[in-house]
Formats: C-alpha cells, structure tokens, sequence
C-alpha cells in the first residue's frame, strides 16, 4: 500500500515539473520578435535611429516578417544612411503589395535623387604638427561672493512689463465678458 502512495504522489502533476520554455521554439522567437519590434518602435518614435534600427534588425533576424524591412529603411533614412534605406527598401520591395511597388518605385528614386545631390565627403586634412602641440587653455576663476555680479535690473523690468500687460489684458477680458453678459441679458429681456 506504501508503494501505490509513493507511486500516486510522485506521478502527480503538483510534484511534476514542467520543463523550461524552448527560447526557440517559434512561438518563443515571435514573442521575442514582438518585443524587439515593440522597443525599435519606441526608439523611433524618441528619434533614437541607430538604437532602433539595431533592435528592427534583430526582430527581422528572429522572425523573418519582411515588413519590419520597411521600418529598417525608415530609420536608416533618418539617421542619413540613406544608401541603406535603399538597400532595405529594395529588399523589401519583393514582398510588398502591389498597389505599394509604385510608390516604393518613387521613394527609392528620390532617396537615389538626394544622394546624387550630396557632394562626396572629401577628408580632413591631415593636422599640421604644430597643430598638435597646445598649451591647455588656462580655466578662469570664478567670483566669489565677495566679487558677486550686481543683479540684472533689466530682468524686473521685463517680470514688471510682463506683469503689466497680464493686468491689462485680464482687465480687458473681464470687460469684454461684461459686456457681453449684459447684450445676452438685453437680448433676453
């Protein structure tokens, strides 16, 4: 009878454990993809291009969805790569509908338009060796209370003037809605 107990209590599912989540299984490497499309979204949004394109790529890489290729260029054209956004673009182009091939057909051309716009990069000249060689800048003391600098009146002139024209204009607004009250009134009479 000890036995079947033991039996009973080792193959039940409270003392049974589940193995670990296969991190590649594909419903594991999608949930990735999401979140990584999720943050280079995000990213984007915040004007982080090379944070967000590094995190399109990886969701592209895990999940293979060639929309996210899209998205690549987008950020890659605002960052300036704008050879890489064609290169994304173009890798894209195969999968996308098409209704979205013509007008894929013109962002390609006018990125290839302002890239023929750019002049070349032309390199920096090489530093002259008396260049190189400076005396660091010598830092200049700060004041100390002692020698304080006076206040700034004209910054009170300007809180006074704002201040004025704020009475001013809510005086103004006060009659404005006086005034109107009483034609309602008159009206209404």
């Amino acid at each position: 009878m000890m036995f079947f107990a033991w039996l009973v209590g080792v193959g039940s599912p409270a003392n049974a454990q589940t193995p670990p989540p296969d991190p590649d299984a594909p419903e594991a490497r999608v949930a990735q993809a999401r979140e990584l499309y999720k943050l280079g979204a995000g990213l984007y949004k915040a004007g982080r291009y090379k944070e967000a394109i590094a995190a399109f790529e990886e969701a592209y890489a895990l999940s293979g969805n060639e929309k996210i290729l899209y998205n690549i260029a987008n950020a890659q054209e605002r960052l300036g790569d704008l050879a890489g956004a064609i290169n994304s673009l173009r890798a894209y182009r195969p999968y996308a509908s098409p209704s979205d091939v013509v007008s894929l057909d013109l962002r390609i051309a006018a990125i290839e338009s302002r890239m023929e716009q750019i002049p070349p990069l032309q390199p920096a000249p090489a530093p002259r060796p008396e260049a190189v060689v400076r005396e660091a800048p010598v830092p200049t003391p700060l004041p100390t209370t002692s020698e304080a600098l006076p206040q700034s009146r004209p910054r009170w002139a300007l809180v006074g003037t704002g201040a004025a024209l704020a009475v001013g204009f809510g005086a103004t607004a006060v009659f404005t809605y006086l005034e109107g009250q009483d034609r309602q009134m008159a009206s209404d009479a």
